[in-house]
């Protein structure tokens, strides 16, 4: 049986261009006929753009000066109301005639600031774009716990665990409890997760906290993880709570985060958790053999007493810092707490 291998040239295909098309007969200009069709009043012959009526240049720079915190795209959106679609600038046009009038650009945590403060007194609705939104709860994450928002201190109190890093093949993790009236923290440095320790934390941390200051939780809420919700040997964290008289929220899986706990570790990443990870990376580098078991537990036992003196210092200082925007309004935690008192 014999082969034939036949060429085949790299002819033509239908999605080619004919040479001879032009930009008017079709071709690939076919989005600028198309939005001659949408936006005709938009669209002027040649390269010389179409100069803007000085009534609309006044508007633009007279908003820009009595709102310096509005963002290009509003003062867009508004000339566009005020004197339609045909006559509005562009977003370019608007950027140039700003900095030809001096107009000096503010941060943007300054304009978040003053966005949070008007979503408060007003609500969020269709007035804030999506992208806006998300930039404020990336700002500040406790704005999603607003519409459960408490009023006394101990109705809910959130519990949760950061990694921290390893070190001798111990990982280490940060247990805190965050009060949602005035984001109040307690907390210990424990090697793992498992139930033991979360209890461990509410019994010897967080509850003698609480009873020194005659306080009682009524809600604890925490992730849906193994931690919280297992009951393999009698274990149980949730009967634990029950003698204690807290009830008991586990949040599903599909559900986002708790808004403290997100708020609280864009405070603990830079000022506890790099520092310490950075400090445990450059101590198991250390060159010499590996060490013995016994003697690796005891010098992971030093650097647990060592970490825990160091959080409980952070966590002091977080405690009497004041935070600002919603929920504390420049109050600190320890003060927003006790104001309940």
């Amino acid at each position: 049986m014999s082969f034939v291998l036949h060429s085949v040239s790299q002819g033509p295909t239908p999605n080619d261009e004919p040479e001879s098309a032009s930009p008017l007969a079709g071709g690939r200009d076919w989005h600028k006929r198309v939005m001659r069709e949408i936006e005709p009043a938009r669209w002027w012959a040649g390269t010389v753009m179409k100069p803007l009526k000085p009534e609309v240049l006044e508007f633009v720079v007279k908003t820009a000066k009595e709102n310096p915190y509005c963002p290009q795209e509003v003062l867009v959106a508004l000339a566009r109301a005020k004197f339609g679609a045909d006559q509005a600038p562009s977003r370019a046009s608007v950027r140039k005639l700003l900095v030809q009038c001096g107009r000096v650009r503010v941060r943007e945590d300054g304009f978040l600031a003053v966005l949070e403060e008007k979503c408060l007194t007003e609500g969020v609705g269709e007035w804030l774009p999506p992208f806006w939104w998300r930039k404020l709860l990336m700002r500040n994450p406790v704005l999603s716990e607003r519409k459960r928002e408490t009023s006394v201190a101990g109705e809910r109190v959130c519990q949760g665990w950061y990694q921290v890093g390893r070190y001798e093949g111990f990982q280490y993790h940060v247990h805190v409890t965050i009060d949602t009236f005035g984001s109040f923290a307690t907390g210990e440095v424990f090697c793992g997760t498992n139930t033991d320790l979360a209890v461990e934390l509410l019994e010897r941390h967080t509850l003698p906290v609480y009873a020194e200051a005659g306080v009682s939780i009524r809600e604890l809420e925490t992730r849906g993880s193994v931690t919280y919700t297992s009951n393999k040997d009698g274990r149980s964290f949730g009967g634990f709570l029950k003698l204690h008289g807290i009830e008991h929220r586990a949040r599903l899986s599909y559900e986002p985060s708790n808004g403290f706990l997100l708020k609280f570790r864009q405070v603990l990443l830079p000022g506890f958790l790099l520092p310490w990870r950075q400090r445990l990376e450059s101590s198991a580098k250390r060159p010499g053999r590996p060490a013995s078991a016994d003697l690796a537990v005891s010098r992971a036992r030093e650097k647990l007493l060592e970490m825990r003196m160091s959080f409980a210092s952070w966590l002091e200082d977080y405690n009497r810092t004041p935070i600002e925007g919603y929920r504390n309004m420049g109050k600190s935690p320890r003060d927003f707490w006790k104001q309940a008192g």
